[in-house]
């Protein structure tokens, strides 16, 4: 975190430098962290991590289950019972018939999983790179 942190608003006179004070000089810039924030957000929507989560294909079966899937027990045996994905008609019914209200609701909630979920992968990456760097800078200085 120290390091992303040093990249957007340049060394800290105060801290011990480590390693990081000749990249953060040659990379930091407003343009530079303007820029990498933008393709990060893009990679994050075109990998789409929310989706490939456990909890968006099954839900959670000891608490709840998906109304998709009980959408697609209903089906069963009928025209629409063979329809690709009962996930996908669920989003199509919900469209049309919800009340605004809810319908307001469902998409706020989704927002905020497909925010968080993409926040919890960015601060695994940061304290993962925080602590590997971090490591390689003490060692570089015992040496």
């Amino acid at each position: 975190m120290d390091l992303v942190l040093r990249f957007v608003f340049g060394p800290d006179a105060l801290a011990a430098d480590g390693g990081a004070r000749a990249a953060v000089l040659t990379i930091q810039s407003p343009l530079v962290a303007i820029a990498v924030a933008t393709f990060l957000g893009l990679g994050f929507y075109m990998i789409d991590l929310p989706t490939k989560t456990r909890l968006y294909k099954e839900g959670d079966p000891k608490r709840f289950r998906l109304p998709s899937m009980t959408l697609a027990d209903h089906l069963k045996g009928t025209s629409l019972g063979n329809y690709p994905s009962s996930l996908s008609l669920y989003f199509l019914i919900s469209d049309r018939y919800l009340p605004p209200e809810f319908h307001k609701r469902v998409y706020l909630f989704g927002s905020l999983y497909r925010v968080y979920v993409d926040l919890r992968f960015l601060l695994a990456i940061a304290v993962t790179l925080g602590i590997f760097i971090g490591s390689h800078d003490c060692c570089a200085r015992n040496d």
